[in-house]
């Protein structure tokens, strides 16, 4: 995707979402946030970030040990289209995060523990520039709550504060605009209506 997100506009359309995040907000939410900087709260927000990686396999694996494996398939039809609705809106809407774009706006360097040291250690192999919008951490962080909460009740319960976390997160750790947060969040929840539906008319639900 790094390589492939300019393919169709080769320039980045990064001025525009700062642009709208200063438009609905009156400042840029990611170099705002830099005065509530504090070690603990960057250790919790970067868990938040990072805990993310677990909600696919957990759902995953819980479903299938119990015994539920057409939901298993139900659950990574979800993902997946979250995935591909998200990839194909970073080849036509090619935009860098905030990390990249705004770095120069930031004047704290967030100081924290092991899980801002995980993160960094995994965004500096796995990130990709032009994948800011939408979030499709938080997209997927959603459809994992809302499908845990409609297989797995109690892992739900769980997840859903966790997934709030995770949208914030993105923000505070500077991974992406305000704007991204709002608009995976927003995709998330239309991609899991709308496939549940699609399963439904298909009698698989």
């Amino acid at each position: 995707m790094d390589q492939l997100v300019t393919m169709i506009f080769p320039y980045w359309f990064n001025p525009i979402l700062p642009q709208l995040d200063h438009f609905l907000f009156g400042v840029y939410p990611t170099v705002w946030v830099q005065q509530w900087f504090s070690p603990w709260l960057t250790e919790l927000m970067h868990f938040f970030y990072g805990v993310y990686f677990l909600f696919i396999p957990l759902v995953t694996i819980c479903l299938y040990l119990k015994g539920q494996r057409q939901k298993v398939y139900h659950f990574l039809f979800l993902i997946s289209s979250t995935f591909a609705v998200s990839f194909i809106l970073f080849l036509v809407f090619p935009a860098q995060g905030a990390w990249v774009f705004l770095r120069e706006k930031y004047t704290i360097e967030p100081k924290g523990g092991f899980f801002l040291a995980l993160i960094r250690f995994i965004q500096h192999r796995g990130t990709i520039r032009g994948g800011a919008f939408p979030s499709s951490h938080v997209a997927a962080a959603w459809v994992s709550a809302l499908s845990a909460w409609r297989y797995l009740r109690p892992i739900g319960y769980a997840l859903f504060p966790l997934t709030l976390g995770v949208t914030l997160a993105t923000v505070y750790c500077r991974y992406h605009y305000a704007v991204d947060a709002i608009a995976g969040m927003i995709l998330g929840i239309f991609v899991y209506i709308t496939g549940i539906r699609f399963l439904m008319r298909r009698g698989l639900e």
